[in-house]
């Protein structure tokens, strides 16, 4: 009787242990994009805006580079037609085509951009 017992308790224990970290790892739909955004000198620069777009679905995400240059678009459903835009005034914008984002996966795409002159009108 006590052999089941233990039996018992020990299966229960390793139930608790090792089900919640399976269905955390079933919980992930999405992958992400990040990177840094440098200057041609290769320092970071801040305030770039970061555009994540899938022309196939609509799908429009984004964010803007912190001070080291560095951004993070978490949250995007896997796919392989994705754009993403860098663009700051003073400077020339980057846009890549076809970036695959797959499942639970960070892809990193870095922008290097070129200054340029910029016309604002009214």
């Amino acid at each position: 009787m006590l052999r089941i017992r233990t039996l018992v308790g020990a299966a229960t224990v390793l139930a608790l242990v090792v089900l919640p970290v399976r269905v955390e790892a079933q919980g992930v739909t999405t992958g992400a994009v990040t990177g840094t955004v440098t200057d041609e000198a290769g320092r970071g620069i801040e305030g770039v805006q970061i555009e994540v777009r899938n022309p196939r679905t609509g799908l429009n995400a984004g964010t803007v580079t912190r001070s080291s240059g560095l951004y993070t678009v978490p949250g995007l459903p896997p796919d392989a037609g994705y754009e993403i835009t860098a663009r700051r005034i003073g400077f020339a914008p980057i846009t890549r085509s076809g970036i695959q984002i797959t499942l639970s996966q960070a892809r990193r795409e870095d922008f290097r951009l070129a200054q340029s002159a910029t016309v604002l009108s009214n």
